[in-house]
C-alpha cells in the first residue's frame, strides 16, 4: 500500500502485523475470532460476487481461490463469515465460491490444452 500499488488512493492502516505476510492484494487479512467462531476476510471473501482483485499489484483469481482453499483449510465449518463485501455467509458459501473458481479454472484449462489461447475469439 505504502508503494502505492493500490487500484485507488487508500489511507494507510493504523494497526499492522510484525510478520510478513501475502495476500491477493495488499490490504486483506482473515481474522478469526475463535471465541466468537466469526472470521472476516476483507475482500479475499464476497458473499455478492466472485472476489476482487488487483491486477496492477499482480492478483489474479488463481490467486483468489488459493486464498479461499486456504480458509477452508484452516476455519471450522460451522463459523460464521463477514465478507469484505455482501451480506454475512458461511463456510458452505465460501466452498460454493471456490468450487466456481474451480471450474472456471478447470474449463479454461481444457480450452488452453485444446491450443485456444485467452485472447481467441473462436
Amino acid at each position: 500500500m505504502e508503494a502505492g500499488k493500490c487500484d485507488r488512493h487508500t489511507t494507510l492502516p493504523t494497526v499492522v502485523f510484525s510478520t510478513e505476510m501475502s495476500s491477493h492484494t495488499d490490504g486483506d487479512s482473515l481474522v478469526y475470532f475463535r471465541n466468537a467462531a466469526v472470521a472476516a476476510t476483507g475482500d479475499a471473501f464476497t458473499s455478492n460476487g466472485l472476489p476482487a482483485y488487483s491486477k496492477y499489484a499482480g492478483g489474479n483469481m488463481l490467486g483468489d481461490n488459493d486464498e479461499l482453499h486456504k480458509f477452508i483449510e484452516i476455519l471450522p465449518a460451522d463459523v460464521k463469515v463477514i465478507p469484505g463485501h455482501g451480506a454475512l455467509a458461511s463456510m458452505a458459501d465460501v466452498r460454493a465460491t471456490s468450487q466456481a473458481l474451480d471450474g472456471i479454472r478447470d474449463a479454461i484449462a481444457a480450452q488452453t490444452a485444446k491450443g485456444k489461447s485467452l485472447t481467441s475469439s473462436a
